[in-house]
């Protein structure tokens, strides 16, 4: 019960109940079949899969846009997390007993990697990962192994994307800058959106070194915004995957209905410090 087992839901954003049920019946394969060594990073194999595992769970009960709620609240958590630490941030793979990072990074993460290089391919390479170490203590998994397993199956170009979330601490800044759609003599409307992007690398104390981008990100043309609690999937107009490698890029593209919203990493998968601004108000010019 202290977990939250007596909750009274019928008012609540989301179900913490079977989200966190499904997270501890997910330890069944993440910390009991797999047994992790007791070395920097252990828990990812554990708490960060369980985390994921819930994530599809809790999809496939409540739909996409609720998950989306529970992964921007878990962004704020490990956010918030970062402020407070006191000794020092590790990556992902190196996380020391820091539940900020292993629980709720380590989700996000996975999920990020899972989009990216598609859920299938992913899921093989847990699947792999299983394969090779259940149920066995000589030697115990490490998240190397987790890694080594994921390259396996991922193209070399998501290598990058994969050691700045596993490796190195990275942040991005991510920002709608203005929108506006055209009618066109078709009845389309054609879209300019101007974005601006920037990646960061953070050592342990907070301090940012601005890295090079070039990646693929998501660009997406809404009725609603992707945050507001009405938000159905009839309100995706479109959302294309684009890489992004300059600080500010101009992009046009034609849709079939007028959005009242576009931006960049609409649905907030990469770890973005200001989340508020991903979005814009489309304007409508003659």
């Amino acid at each position: 019960e202290s977990m939250g087992f007596i909750t009274d839901l019928r008012n609540a954003e989301s179900d913490k109940v079977s989200f966190v049920t499904a997270h501890e019946i997910a330890h069944q394969w993440w910390g009991h079949q797999i047994m992790p060594a007791d070395v920097q990073g252990g828990q990812v194999l554990s708490e960060s899969l369980a985390e994921y595992s819930a994530y599809l769970v809790y999809r496939e009960i409540y739909g996409e846009h609720k998950l989306r709620i529970q992964l921007n609240r878990e962004q704020k958590i490990y956010l918030a997390g970062r402020d407070r630490e006191i000794l020092e941030e590790m990556p992902l793979m190196k996380a020391e007993n820091q539940a900020y990072i292993h629980y709720f990074k380590g989700g996000l993460v996975m999920y990020a990697i899972a989009d990216r290089i598609g859920e299938k391919t992913f899921h093989q390479a847990l699947r792999n990962l299983l394969a090779e170490f259940k149920f066995q203590s000589n030697p115990y998994p490490t998240t190397l192994d987790l890694i080594r397993h994921i390259k396996a199956v991922a193209n070399k170009k998501d290598y990058e994307l994969i050691d700045d979330l596993f490796k190195r601490i990275t942040l991005f800044n991510l920002k709608a800058v203005s929108a506006n759609a055209k009618k066109l003599t078709n009845g389309n409307y054609q879209i300019e959106l101007i974005v601006e992007a920037k990646k960061f690398y953070a050592d342990g104390k907070g301090q940012e070194t601005q890295a090079e981008l070039d990646q693929p990100l998501d660009i997406g043309f809404f009725i609603k915004k992707p945050t507001d609690k009405s938000f159905t999937d009839e309100d995706i107009i479109k959302v294309v995957s684009k890489r992004i490698n300059h600080q500010k890029t101009k992009l046009t593209y034609e849709v079939k209905t007028k959005p009242n919203y576009a931006g960049i990493d609409p649905y907030l998968k990469m770890i973005d410090r200001n989340r508020e601004d991903n979005l814009v108000e489309v304007e409508l010019v003659e």
